[in-house]
């Protein structure tokens, strides 16, 4: 068997093994690209901070609260934060070549400022606890062309005119929201 220092992968998949720190990865920050500890008990992201080779990071499904660590990742262009406890979208400054983000089954309440994420193409924000989208034009990139919204609490349809800062949107998901609900729906009849 060879020593672990002699083994550098380009991809580490540690899912589902009841992981609960981030440590122990040093010995190969120079060459990891991508690493999946989706489906752990981790409560922190700090450990993945000194990896500075990651375009791809995979920590769905595990109970961190806070996002952190992501400053020196300057190559991380995918990242999946779904299904944790996160409530504010913030210290995301520095992920500038990011094109995906999914913070779906959180329980964001408002969004962060994103505006500097130039590259940023997939927002997915589906099943949250959004209730407005006024500071959508304040704060989200001008580039994103999906976005899913879907099962949250917006009640105004009116308020999606706030989305026509994103000009090149083509995808967008409102699904199970109250504003779409046929209740709501007498107020805005579509017509075909």
């Amino acid at each position: 068997m060879l020593p672990l220092v002699d083994v550098r992968p380009a991809v580490l998949i540690y899912s589902k093994n009841n992981i609960t720190r981030i440590t122990h990865l040093e010995y190969c920050e120079q060459y990891l690209e991508q690493l999946s500890l989706a489906e752990n008990r981790l409560t922190e992201m700090c450990g993945v901070s000194h990896l500075r080779s990651l375009t791809v990071l995979n920590l769905a499904n595990n109970s961190i609260a806070c996002i952190e660590g992501l400053k020196n990742l300057p190559n991380l262009t995918w990242l999946n934060l779904s299904a944790n406890n996160i409530k504010v979208m913030e210290n995301m400054g520095a992920v500038v070549q990011l094109q995906h983000l999914d913070l779906s089954h959180n329980c964001i309440t408002s969004v962060g400022l994103l505006t500097h994420l130039t590259r940023l193409k997939t927002l997915l924000l589906h099943d949250n606890e959004l209730t407005s989208l006024k500071l959508f034009p304040r704060c989200l990139p001008h580039g994103l062309v999906i976005l899913s919204l879907a099962q949250n609490h917006l009640t105004d349809l009116s308020e999606f005119a706030y989305l026509s800062c994103l000009p090149r949107l083509g995808q967008l998901s409102l699904m199970d929201n109250p504003c779409v609900h046929p209740t709501h729906g007498a107020a805005y009849p579509l017509r075909g």
